[in-house]
C-alpha cells in the first residue's frame, strides 16, 4: 500500500475535484474496444506542460453504488477496516492497474 504526503494528498484531492470536468470532456471521448484492448480517442486539445510534474487529464468519470461493511478482528489486528462492495464495475471496461480511491470526496489510498 502506497501512502502520499499530506501535500500530495491535498493536491490530488483538489485535482479530483476538478475532474468533474471529465463529465464535459466525456462528450469528446470515444471508446474504441477491440479483442485485445480498450482505447479512448479524445477529440479535445490539451496543453500539458513538460515540467517533470505529473499532470492529470480527465477522460471519464463514473460513480458506482457501494455497500459498506466495517471489518474488525481485535485478536488479529487492532485496526478496523471499511470494506466496500462495488457493483456495476463490470460494464466500465476497466483494465488492471492502480486506482486512487476516494471516500466522500477525500483521497483514501492508491490500490491495485
Amino acid at each position: 500500500m502506497n501512502t502520499l504526503s499530506s501535500k500530495d494528498e491535498e493536491a490530488l484531492t483538489d485535482n479530483i475535484k476538478k475532474l468533474s470536468a471529465a463529465e464535459s470532456s466525456e462528450k469528446y471521448a470515444q471508446l474504441v474496444e477491440t479483442m485485445t484492448n480498450v482505447e479512448f480517442t479524445i477529440k479535445l486539445n490539451y496543453s500539458i506542460p513538460s515540467d517533470g510534474i505529473t499532470h492529470t487529464v480527465a477522460v471519464k468519470s463514473d460513480k458506482l453504488p457501494a455497500t459498506y461493511v466495517h471489518y474488525l478482528v481485535p485478536k488479529l489486528d487492532s485496526e478496523a477496516f471499511l470494506l466496500a462492495r462495488v457493483t456495476g464495475w463490470e460494464n466500465l471496461n476497466l483494465l488492471p492497474g492502480k486506482a486512487n480511491l476516494f471516500y466522500e470526496g477525500t483521497y483514501v489510498v492508491k490500490q491495485f
